[in-house]
């Protein structure tokens, strides 16, 4: 797995809009600032072509502009590291135009997104087995709190995952942690930089293997509950992930690599990350049986498992939960929910292609990337 160069104060930050672009208000008003935050915390930011624009059909331009937009900052060595002005739907139409053998074959840097960006966070590992972080966005870094150290900036702000998200660029950070509070209801406001209503305590629910599990429900515990001596729950292995949405359109295509990326690593075994943006839990049930069933999951040590936008929804009995457990639980390992991964604030930002050691206790979570 190759890993770029650590950034530092002075270098210089791409802006690319390989899906969504920051073309109004509040994503416009959010990038204009995060740049200017950028500026003054002493890093230079040189915006791609297609950062602020909306001229394709629901993204920031035609496939091809988008894909050479996002060849150009990855083979131009005056950019150090690259993030996307946003997520998105139909990123998965540029890969046709995307270069892989070529991104390979460049420097590696870091590149961060998350949601549709997973077309290039898990095509790099991929195809490429480049490291790549599923996290922050540029139009994230509007919080001054995304440059403040830890002992300036409290849990309850959006600032804090673009801050580790730069810190990882940084070679400041290589540990992921939950957070507290997540923001289960929004606040409505017309203020581009409403902060969000981080109220709900964090709450981890972990899949115990080996349990009988039935076709409709399925049982999710605490940690504690799991051990009642106070073992670790304790995961390692090559990780690798993103949004289902886009991972089930990936699937039978000729850009998901997948099969190449197990057998590279079917020593370490896999360690799986996800989440879901519009996929209610019927969809999620049915994109897990897919991919399970194309081989996706051979391997696998570990499931990571965010917490959905449709959290908290039933259709017909199936949930969130179940949902997930009822297709990956002949697997017979440790399946861990409703994690600070994907759509819903707070976010840790995850170092996909990386070697995880994750662990599990009283409540919390804690993955390790080793950059190897």
């Amino acid at each position: 797995m190759r890993y770029p160069k650590s950034i530092k104060t002075g270098d210089t930050i791409g802006v690319i809009a390989p899906s969504f672009g920051a073309s109004s208000s509040p994503f416009k008003d959010r990038l204009d600032r995060s740049v200017e935050n950028f500026e003054k915390a002493g890093y230079r930011v040189k915006l791609g072509p297609n950062a602020f624009l909306g001229e394709g059909l629901g993204k920031s331009n035609t496939p091809e502009k988008c894909a050479a937009e996002i060849m150009d900052f990855f083979t131009d060595n005056s950019v150090d590291a690259i993030f996307a002005a946003g997520g998105g739907e139909t990123m998965c139409e540029d890969l046709g135009f995307v270069d892989f053998e070529k991104l390979a074959a460049v420097p590696a840097k870091w590149f961060s997104g998350f949601s549709d960006n997973t077309n290039l966070t898990f095509t790099l590992a991929t195809q490429c087995d480049t490291a790549s972080i599923y996290g922050a966005h540029a139009a994230h870094f509007w919080h001054t709190a995304s440059f403040l150290g830890e002992s300036q900036i409290g849990d309850v702000s959006e600032g804090r995952s673009a801050r580790e998200t730069l810190e990882i660029m940084r070679g400041e950070r290589s540990v992921s942690q939950n957070r507290k509070f997540w923001e289960k209801e929004g606040i409505e406001s017309d203020d581009p930089f409403q902060e969000p209503n981080l109220a709900e305590p964090f709450g981890m629910k972990v899949f115990a293997p080996g349990k009988t599990i039935g076709n409709h429900t399925a049982e999710c515990m605490s940690v504690d509950e799991l051990n009642p001596e106070g073992k670790n729950v304790k995961i390692e292995g090559r990780l690798i992930g993103g949004c289902l949405d886009c991972l089930q359109v990936l699937s039978g295509t000729p850009y998901a690599g997948i099969d190449k990326f197990i057998k590279r690593y079917k020593d370490e075994g896999i360690v799986w990350f996800f989440e879901a943006c519009d996929l209610n839990p019927m969809s999620i049930r049915r994109t897990l049986w897919q991919l399970r069933e194309a081989g996706w999951f051979e391997g696998a040590k570990g499931f990571l498992v965010g917490r959905p936008l449709c959290f908290g929804t039933e259709i017909l009995g199936m949930n969130h939960y179940n949902a997930v457990t009822g297709a990956l639980a002949e697997l017979g390992v440790p399946i861990l929910m409703d994690l600070d991964i994907g759509h819903t604030e707070q976010m840790m930002p995850l170092v996909s292609g990386s070697r995880v050691s994750v662990t599990a206790k009283d409540n919390s979570v804690s993955i390790s990337h080793t950059f190897q």
